[in-house]
């Protein structure tokens, strides 16, 4: 019996897409949205690392991909708005790094899978039921920062010896960074270090939240996670290089760009991971069934030649055990 053209048509689709999942390519378009608190420039390297992994799970963009790219360049308060956008343009997956581009997305939706990166305690901000099992359309990568506090003040104060007043540069807006923050009181706390709290909620800010530390005698400073810190380390770095203050970074790049020390999950790691991540999405999986996956390395990084300029020497029980010194 003879086929008729439609059906000739019809049939040769469906064996197309057939081949197609065969060979684990998606038969069709995916839109992806990216949304994000901080700038462009300042998380260009996590993003290009996003990117190639998705694209060698055969998703790439101007191919079967289209993605919706969203960046608050620092102001919080513009999220909301940017997350309604990604919502009017139908997106498939979005791909939010910080807590706080997820929960703006959660406020819009429950129903569009979101996918975060960097979110240094899921279940106390509320993206998350349990890691195990996030429920809903939340889940992602956690960077475990809020249980690193602690260790961070033991790094910077074994660094700067008889440290006792310990400043946190954190955005009070972020749910994450008040964790941090209090995480942080309760260490102090317990180990006889008083905690200073310079708040800072723009660019404009953090010259004014340098001139409190400095006011309050620290003797050494630990940048939080967060948009604030990230987009505007080379203004945090030149304050801190100004008022000859150590401080101790959650981004394992700032020591390569002069910051004196880190201690951090590895933060490329973690985007490519949540890149997996999508791609599951992308090829059915339900996100509140994908468990949070916790880093199981974190890297200390250490700037040998700011602590010289600083005036200090870096303890060999530091040096044996970074992950990478720079000299």
């Amino acid at each position: 019996m003879l086929l008729k053209r439609r059906d000739f048509i019809v049939i040769c689709g469906v064996a197309l897409a057939w081949t197609l999942a065969a060979r684990g390519q998606p038969p069709r378009t995916y839109r992806l949205g990216v949304l994000f608190a901080g700038t462009a420039a300042s998380s260009e390297a996590y993003f290009r690392a996003f990117f190639e992994t998705l694209a060698g799970l055969g998703f790439a963009e101007g191919k079967n991909l289209v993605v919706e790219r969203r960046f608050a360049d620092g102001r919080i308060d513009r999220l909301d708005a940017l997350a309604a956008e990604l919502v009017a343009a139908k997106v498939d997956v979005v791909f939010a790094p910080p807590t706080p581009a997820v929960l703006a997305m959660r406020k819009l939706s429950h129903t569009i899978p979101i996918v975060f990166s960097l979110s240094n305690d899921p279940v106390g901000t509320g993206l998350v039921k349990s890691l195990s099992r996030p429920g809903e359309n939340v889940t992602g990568m956690s960077t475990m920062g809020t249980e690193l506090v602690p260790k961070r003040i033991e790094l910077i104060r074994e660094m700067v010896r008889g440290a006792r007043r310990i400043g946190v540069l954190y955005d009070s807006r972020e749910a994450s960074a008040r964790l941090n923050r209090d995480m942080a009181v309760r260490a102090g706390s317990a180990s006889g270090v008083t905690i200073i709290e310079a708040e800072a909620h723009s660019r404009e800010t953090i010259s004014a939240a340098f001139a409190l530390l400095k006011r309050e005698r620290a003797d050494a400073l630990i940048v939080f996670e967060g948009s604030l810190g990230l987009s505007n380390r080379d203004l945090v770095l030149s304050l801190a290089s100004r008022n000859r203050l150590p401080v101790l970074y959650t981004y394992p790049e700032v020591p390569a760009e002069g910051g004196l020390m880190s201690y951090t999950a590895n933060t490329t790691e973690q985007y490519r991971r949540a890149a997996v991540y999508v791609d599951k999405i992308f090829r059915g999986a339900k996100p509140g069934d994908l468990p949070v996956e916790q880093p199981t390395k974190f890297e200390l990084v250490i700037n040998r030649k700011t602590a010289v300029a600083l005036g200090l020497t870096v303890p060999q029980s530091l040096l044996l055990r970074a992950d990478r010194v720079i000299d």
